[in-house]
């Protein structure tokens, strides 16, 4: 590259760079004090950019921290509470992070924000993200891949078979300019992420990451930036040693702009990752170094006093229909008689998926059945369910209950919503639900065939037949 080039590239780069864009992280109490670093980066580096944090609380935390120069949302003002409560009880907290994560950067440009970048809160951002920035003058979105070298096949971790199960593309950073195409992507990757974000690497699923790995060849404008100072990890470490001093850190003799400390502990900053054997950073200096620094300003951060500000209480939940009592004694036979009729099963299912169906449970005896346990025995009536294979016998695996949301009197029904993971394989199967007395004795309505719901896992794959491309 002759001079007048490279002249015309550190323009165009500065010019980026100056640019005012919106840059976001989520954050829960538990990794605020790593968030807080992030934002304190980003106005040194950036500070022409929008800083933004979304705030997770806790189940029944009615708070959310104000910061001086950073916007924060609280997740109940971004969506709305029915589909935050369905995230709290689906995903981990880290989980329900990941499936907020697009509803984030679509609405900043809905709200006209023409570029929008998200990064992980436990990012040591070491310079301005002016490659990135740049790119966006004519892509949709900017993504970085975990991997620029091939990982030695010597039994220490991660190992490729790792990252391949973890995706292509690591999405704790991602860069986006707003255009149709990318409201697309945004609307694809958030329904991906509401319903397979789960961490089960076995099974595929890496919370919103793997699915980006399909994204270049379904959307338009997609850039892969494989400048090696971008998402600098464990994962990819053992081939980007970092040279230069701490504080004009370089890679490959170009400067390095952040470091994802995924697994990183600060109160031990001699490890890069407690995912991770491979890296060593007696190794790696400037890179020790600059955690020993960060590490420092973490813990800084976590002792700091916070300001708050309160977030309403939301509404108290509706009093059940009738009462709940406890069941002292065993129920005769004559007093299960039920019936059950459950919702059906989505057409097209995949490994480990969660399952929601509405259970329709009647009482068809004389008795009353109680919906809590006693204390001295456990008498309460639960509904619960069999996973059987295609020959009709019963997998392994813990058979979980839910309870009835009131006592039931005779004649009377009531719907309960039940949520169960798809077996762990392709075939089909069928989930047989059945009403138990704890302690006593199951009541036999899976007899019924309405009891009684399919589920394919792998399309309609015949059993035994394994899917691949």
């Amino acid at each position: 590259m002759g001079f007048l080039a490279r002249l015309s590239r550190r323009r165009r780069l500065a010019r980026a760079a100056r640019a005012p864009f919106c840059a976001c992280t989520i954050a829960t109490r538990d990794y605020l004090a790593p968030a807080l670093v992030l934002l304190a980066d980003l106005a040194r580096h950036h500070p022409a950019a929008s800083r933004v944090l979304l705030y997770l609380p806790a189940p029944g935390e009615l708070a959310a921290p104000e910061i001086d120069g950073v916007r924060v949302i609280a997740a109940e003002e971004l969506v709305d509470a029915a589909a935050l409560a369905l995230l709290r009880r689906r995903f981990t907290p880290a989980e329900a992070c990941f499936a907020l994560k697009a509803p984030l950067l679509s609405r900043l440009l809905e709200e006209g924000c023409g570029r929008a970048v998200y990064l992980d809160g436990d990012i040591l951002l070491a310079g301005p993200l002016a490659e990135a920035l740049a790119e966006l003058e004519t892509a949709n979105a900017v993504l970085t891949p975990h991997l620029d070298h091939a990982i030695p096949d010597d039994g220490r971790l991660p190992t490729e078979a790792t990252v391949l199960r973890a995706g292509v593309y690591n999405m704790g950073f991602v860069a986006l300019r707003d255009s149709p195409e990318t409201r697309r992507l945004l609307g694809w990757w958030g329904a991906r992420a509401r319903r397979f974000g789960f961490v089960r690497p076995l099974l595929g699923y890496q919370g919103d990451q793997n699915w980006m790995s399909l994204a270049p060849t379904i959307f338009e404008g997609i850039a892969v930036l494989r400048h090696p100072g971008y998402n600098l990890g464990y994962w990819n470490a053992h081939g980007r040693p970092v040279a230069g001093d701490a504080a004009a850190p370089t890679v490959a003799g170009l400067p390095l702009r952040f470091a994802h400390l995924s697994g990183f502990d600060p109160a031990r900053p001699e490890a890069l990752s407690r995912y991770q054997d491979r890296v060593s950073l007696a190794a790696q200096p400037v890179l020790a170094a600059m955690l020993r620094d960060y590490a420092a300003r973490v813990r800084g951060a976590a002792g700091s006093g916070m300001r708050w500000r309160a977030l309403p209480a939301p509404p108290p939940p509706a009093p059940p229909r009738g009462p709940r009592t406890a069941g002292a004694v065993p129920l005769p036979p004559e007093a299960r008689r039920a019936y059950l009729r459950v919702s059906p099963a989505p057409p097209a299912l995949e490994p480990g998926e969660e399952l929601a169906f509405t259970v329709q449970v009647e009482n068809r005896s004389d008795a009353v059945w109680h919906s809590l346990d006693d204390e001295r025995a456990a008498h309460g009536v639960w509904l619960s369910w069999h996973l059987l294979d295609h020959e009709g016998r019963p997998l392994e695996g813990e058979e979980r209950r839910v309870p009835l949301p009131h006592d039931l009197a005779p004649g009377e029904s009531v719907l309960v919503d039940v949520f169960l993971p798809a077996p762990p394989a392709f075939g089909r199967f069928v989930a047989q639900f059945d009403l138990v007395q704890e302690g006593v004795a199951w009541f036999g309505a899976g007899a019924f065939e309405e009891a009684n719901v399919p589920v394919v896992v792998g399309a309609s794959f015949p059993p035994g037949h394994v899917p691949f491309t």
